[in-house]
């Protein structure tokens, strides 16, 4: 599980839909899978994406 992690250093880094987005699901960065939330909907796998904002653990996507 991903616990108490933060994941600000993640900001602006571009990764890859590892599931639907609808609009949660998982993205991959640097190898590292983490949950993610699509800021605009629905959102394909295997989809470049990136973050546009951390909050906590909340992690913001966009498609790239």
């Amino acid at each position: 599980t991903q616990g108490t992690k933060y994941f600000s250093y993640l900001l602006d880094q571009v990764g890859t839909t590892t599931t639907l987005l609808r609009p949660i699901g998982r993205a991959s960065f640097n190898g590292e899978t983490v949950d993610v939330v699509a800021r605009d909907g629905f959102i394909e796998k295997d989809v470049a994406v990136v973050v546009v904002a951390v909050e906590g653990q909340r992690v913001v996507v966009v498609e790239k």
